[in-house]
């Protein structure tokens, strides 16, 4: 309301495990570019000094730390991709200059969109960075410490998701791996420092029938949450 401004909240994202801080997605009348801020949760202001803040565009900051981020925007002329979204992704740091934030991966113009993301699991604190080359057709690439990526060697219409040691595939179609056929539709899970080992050993948590489908499903503490179609 101070600023004049008709923002349409977009999301955030928040900084752990001190829940302290936040990046505010906002969008001009609910357009599909945002502006990102800085929000300190504990007074209520935006950050204004050495702070995180990316102008309108399609794209995203997330956390590393509290000095912190991944951010995937326009950079300028010919760092966005044909479908209009991030073609790089960069290590920004705080206080230093934006144009200086260091390119994490670069993709080209065909891809579709590039971002890059913290996974701040206690105990399984890990760096990625996606690449998705059409709908239903993405990488996903472990990000080391030096900066080098691997590759999370699934096919590319798998659904890839991480959580704590987990790898967990969606398949989109059919997968042959170490001699096993898993169908179209199931959702597997296997130990992801295994599997980036080259391991290829699976437990079926989810196998589609004739009248039932996976809708979705979601990641537990103890358990793995499956919401499942019938007929």
């Amino acid at each position: 309301e101070k600023e004049g401004e008709n923002w349409v909240w977009k999301g955030s994202s928040i900084l752990r495990p001190s829940y302290d801080r936040a990046l505010l997605n906002l969008s001009r009348g609910g357009a599909d570019a945002t502006v990102v801020r800085e929000f300190d949760l504990k007074t209520k202001t935006f950050v204004t000094e050495k702070n995180f803040e990316v102008a309108e565009a399609k794209g995203g900051v997330r956390w590393i730390d509290k000095d912190n981020v991944f951010v995937f925007t326009d950079f300028g002329e010919g760092t966005m991709t044909k479908s209009g979204y991030p073609r790089i992704a960069k290590l920004w740091h705080r206080g230093s200059a934006f144009e200086n934030a260091e390119v994490v991966y670069e993709g080209t113009e065909d891809d579709m969109y590039i971002s890059a993301m913290h996974d701040d699991s206690p105990g399984f604190e890990r760096n990625f960075v996606s690449r998705t080359i059409a709908f239903y057709n993405n990488e996903l690439y472990l990000r080391s410490d030096d900066g080098k990526l691997s590759k999370v060697d699934a096919p590319n219409s798998a659904a890839k998701s991480v959580f704590k040691q987990y790898l967990m595939l969606e398949l989109r179609k059919p997968w042959e791996a170490d001699g096993k056929k898993y169908s179209a539709g199931s959702l597997l899970v296997t130990n992801f420092d295994e599997f980036m080992a080259g391991k290829r050993e699976f437990e079926v948590l989810f196998e589609p029938t004739e009248n039932s489908s996976l809708a979705s499903f979601a990641p537990m503490k103890d358990h793995v949450i499956l919401n499942v179609l019938e007929d």
